[in-house]
């Protein structure tokens, strides 16, 4: 399942386009888990098992909404999302420098920027 699981995040990843808001805006949910099913095909997983597995009151339905519910409860409302010292940090357009300046001063409180 965890070779799945990896090959599973590189399928959406290279088909992301027809995966987002824009490409599936008007459609239905049944669609939307018919689009996931073909690409978990791919991995030779049973559509039908698949689409049944996304249902609600699922394990796996019950598990993302606990993960979802623990993320909003830590200030987690998108991806990505950057914590440090637990501290949410709204650096998705980061670039390293802007990194450094944050991180550095608490490896090293005397460094002056």
């Amino acid at each position: 399942v965890s070779t799945q699981s990896t090959w599973g995040t590189e399928i959406v990843f290279a088909n992301q386009e027809s995966l987002g808001e824009a490409a599936t805006d008007n459609l239905s949910e049944i669609q939307i888990w018919s689009i996931f099913a073909n690409l978990a095909a791919n991995l030779g997983v049973d559509k039908s098992e698949f689409i049944a597995s996304l249902g609600h009151g699922t394990t796996y339905d019950s598990q993302a909404r606990l993960s979802w519910k623990f993320g909003c409860s830590r200030g987690v409302y998108g991806t990505p999302t950057f914590f440090v010292n637990g501290i949410v940090v709204d650096g998705a357009s980061y670039k390293l420098q802007d990194w450094i300046n944050v991180i550095d001063p608490l490896l090293n409180p005397s460094r002056k920027l």
